[in-house]
């Protein structure tokens, strides 16, 4: 999400987005290699992330840039930026709420449990 905003419209993007799959193919695999994740927990977070990047970027950072844009014009800018500031707080910890209240209602089966002692 901060990438799609830095980026912006670079003369480099197109060499940038060449690379951004790479990563996003690697890095779950490696996930599961290194077992830290089992594919079920990479296929959520693979849709999950993807679903925060789409309502990142058509609904929050359209909201986002409208309040920064109307604060740059003088009218009321200390309450603008706080808005905006939540708003964007709300971007980056939804998905970690999201997964820790899924991840907090997972059951797991006695025999892993007894497994960590």
């Amino acid at each position: 999400m901060i990438i799609d905003d830095l980026i912006g419209t670079a003369g480099w993007k197109k060499l940038f987005l060449l690379w951004l799959p790479l990563v996003g193919t690697l890095n779950p695999v490696s996930r599961m290699y290194l077992g830290s994740h089992s594919g079920d927990q990479v296929v959520y977070a693979i849709f999950n992330s993807v679903a925060m990047i789409v309502l990142y970027h058509f609904v929050v950072q359209k909201k986002i840039y409208e309040l920064f844009k109307s604060g740059l014009k003088g009218h009321r800018f200390g309450l603008i930026l706080t808005i905006t500031t939540i708003l964007f707080l709300i971007a980056i910890a939804a998905p970690i709420i999201v997964y820790e209240v899924n991840a907090s209602n997972r059951r797991y089966p006695q025999i892993y449990i007894d497994r960590l002692n």
